[in-house]
């Protein structure tokens, strides 16, 4: 499922190699984001270089190999891109939301000036 071009390591990505596809759930997504635990560590045979990442073990269910000796950074790219997918549309909505309601506020001012403007005629008559 993998191969190296140009000394990268690169895994086979191609619908041609894969069966049952299934769109990633936003919510078992986000739950195995929000239980990642990312950690500083050193290999026992490398001490003096620090790495980052997680413990195999301590993964959620959603993203750990079989017998929790290793993992797939991929596994991890994929929730990371659904989560942020989800965060980008709620961002959008929400932009969507401010625009009109900048809008309505910026009519009220304009009826609030109008108003008071005829207040202000009415006590002079």
């Amino acid at each position: 499922g993998a191969y190296t071009s140009g000394g990268a390591w690169i895994e086979a990505s191609s619908r041609e190699f894969k069966e049952n596809i299934m769109e990633l759930d936003q919510e078992e997504s986000l739950q195995a984001l929000e239980s990642l635990k990312p950690v500083r560590y050193n290999y026992k045979n490398k001490k003096d270089e620090e790495f980052l990442g997680f413990i195999a073990e301590d993964v959620p269910d959603l993203v750990a190999m079989n017998g929790r000796k290793g993992m797939r950074a991929m596994d991890i790219v994929a929730v990371l891109t659904k989560v942020v997918q989800n965060q980008q549309k709620k961002i959008s909505e929400q932009d969507q939301i401010n625009h009109k309601m900048s809008e309505l506020l910026k009519k009220q001012t304009e009826i609030i000036s109008e108003l008071k403007e005829r207040i202000k005629e009415l006590e002079q008559k």
